[in-house]
């Protein structure tokens, strides 16, 4: 069942806390036929059902972040719980950089961010046949970015969703399942002393599915499932720069109804055959009936296996951004009136080489078809209002190919993942109808994670990351605005005019993390001493990109600024388990 993405940035923790999500499935081709509504990739996760037997526990103490888990029965051998609370304390370390600062002119302050969340787990066995969990996570963030002494900006963005599943069992050929829940995201973002701006978007929705799986046969599976989606989407502006008052200016919603199944069938000990299609009508301010259709074929032989698959995948919903890159602020919006969904046609190919319990290979090439992609017309207003009055549509395409390479020999671990891709996007309204990059077209992702266990205690750990820079649109000229001000001074604020869209690619972002870990302790505690640093060479990485107007003499230029969320930070930390 679909979650609230908290999304957390710096990346120093998981967005999602393994102690309880500790078992997750990533699809990025050969989608089965129960996901959709997303053009990319899905993840399965699945929360961990706890111990029914004894308690345990866990807690992290650290200059970064701090956590506390545990996890154990509320009836002996029947239900148990796990639940994990964490926060970060990054808004502190900014906070002490920011003041001292000695140069006030021309100040470079750290944003000052936080975040907190609490994910919890219920497994109850209530028979031999029935089985019901229940799952909940709540995340909070906050961040203050800090341009000048007079202009700054507020961003609070929040989640909550919970969902209950109750499994019966009535045979081992066959299962139902039946899940309820609901999901909410809430943004808030505010503007001071530069063009008043503000707003804040609210989204939730109530979520229904039931499922049914049975093995017909040795070679032939059956999945099937019926679902329902209630999503609300409210906006609203600051009605008053003085005041913190929003007022809605937008309410939208929506009913999605579905229907899959997936057949699976191995044909012969090594040819397997995955079929599938995934029914939906959607009723908001436009309906809309689609037939997504999946097929997967896989060849195995020994511990090699080549496969390659066609699916057919749809969305509903716009993202529109807040800045001109892409932020945790931004607005999930729905189809306009006289709109159609986007859709998206992926063919991939791969194959993937076991050699023993050493060494894994993975490669893959893909390519996406994409009709009715959206984004929103250039004359779009700062404020959130009739924003489905701009959408706009095109097309676009997506290409690209993977390698993964890892290697596990005894006290050595080494995971290597490259991926080059190109997007593309086209519309008759933007760039005079010139194809161009859209803001999350990656070229290069490179990923190296190494490991060594240099004793039975002692564990240093490596991680390297690359990306390129995505496109973002660069002003071309200003015009002078006077009295919008929130403040006494004599400099009118220069206002950015843009032409055209997505015409500045932004620098690359690549980082190092390290660490090196300790265990020591006896039979009922067990301490883990970490000792590490993010970002070891103190790359400047852009995680917020502005534009700022410099004068000299008789010349003013615009000039492309940035936000490095996460410079070098040396850490300590002990876990305590129990």
């Amino acid at each position: 069942m679909p979650i609230a993405y908290p999304d957390h940035l710096t990346g120093i923790l998981s967005t999602f806390d393994p102690y309880i999500l500790n078992n997750s499935t990533l699809f990025k081709s050969g989608f089965p036929a129960r996901y959709n509504s997303f053009l990319s990739s899905y993840i399965n996760m699945r929360p961990e059902p706890g111990n029914k037997h004894e308690h345990e526990g866990e807690l992290t103490l650290g200059l970064v972040s701090s956590a506390l888990k545990a996890k154990g029965p509320i009836i002996k051998n029947h239900t148990s719980f796990a639940a994990s609370a964490r926060t970060s304390y990054l808004q502190h370390i900014s906070r002490l950089y920011n003041r001292s600062m000695d140069d006030k002119t021309n100040p470079n302050y750290m944003p000052e961010y936080s975040f907190s969340d609490i994910t919890a787990t219920i497994d109850s066995r209530l028979s031999d046949k029935w089985r019901m969990t229940a799952f909940g996570l709540f995340s909070l963030d906050h961040m203050k970015m800090k341009i000048s002494e007079h202009v700054q900006y507020i961003f609070d963005w929040h989640t909550f969703s919970g969902n209950v599943n109750v499994s019966y069992t009535p045979n081992a050929n066959e299962q139902w399942d039946f899940q309820f829940g609901g999901k909410n995201t809430y943004s808030e973002g505010d503007a001071f002393g530069s063009v008043p701006m503000g707003g804040g978007n609210r989204n939730y929705a109530l979520l229904g599915q039931a499922t049914y799986s049975r093995r017909l046969s040795d070679k032939l599976n059956l999945n099937s499932g019926a679902k329902f989606e209630y999503s609300r989407f409210e906006t609203a502006n600051k009605s008053d720069d003085s005041q913190n008052l929003l007022i809605k200016s937008s309410d939208k919603d929506f009913n999605l109804y579905e229907l899959y199944l997936d057949i699976n069938y191995q044909l012969n000990q090594n040819f397997s055959l995955n079929v599938g299609g995934n029914y939906q009508f959607y009723a908001g301010e436009t309906r809309e009936h689609t037939f997504s259709p999946r097929a997967k074929i896989s060849y195995t032989i020994n511990k090699f296996t080549i496969w390659a698959d066609y699916a057919k995948t749809i969305q509903y919903l716009s993202l529109y951004p807040y800045f001109t890159v892409k932020t945790p602020i931004d607005i999930w919006y729905p189809l306009a009136k006289g709109t159609q969904p986007a859709t998206c046609h992926q063919y991939s190919i791969g194959i993937n080489q076991e050699i023993g319990q050493l060494l894994s290979f993975y490669a893959g090439i893909f390519y996406k078809d994409m009709r009715n992609v959206k984004d929103f017309a250039s004359d779009i207003q700062t404020e959130y209002s009739a924003l489905s009055n701009r959408q706009i549509q095109g097309k676009g395409h997506a290409k690209g190919l993977e390698f993964d390479l890892t290697l596990n020999h005894h006290a050595l671990y080494m995971r290597a993942n490259y991926t080059l891709s190109e997007s593309k996007r086209k519309f008759a309204e933007i760039n005079n109808g010139k194809a161009f990059n859209p803001p999350y077209d990656v070229k290069h992702n490179v990923m190296i994670n190494f490991s060594y266990q240099i004793s039975p205690r002692l564990l240093l750990n490596t991680l390297w990351t690359f990306s390129s820079g995505v496109y973002t649109t660069f002003p071309k000229g200003m015009v002078i605005a006077q009295n919008i001000t929130e403040f006494n001074d004599d400099k009118p604020i220069l206002i950015p005019v843009y032409t055209d869209r997505y015409n500045y690619k932004l620098p690359n972002n690549h980082r190092l993390d390290a660490s090196l870990d300790y265990k020591f302790g006896g039979k009922n505690l067990l301490f883990k001493l970490s000792v590490g640093a993010y970002n070891v060479y103190n790359q400047s990485n852009p995680s917020f990109v502005y534009f700022q107007a410099e004068s000299t003499d008789n010349l003013t230029k615009i000039i492309p600024k940035s936000k490095v969320m996460l410079p070098f930070i040396p850490y300590v930390s002990l876990r305590i388990n129990w």
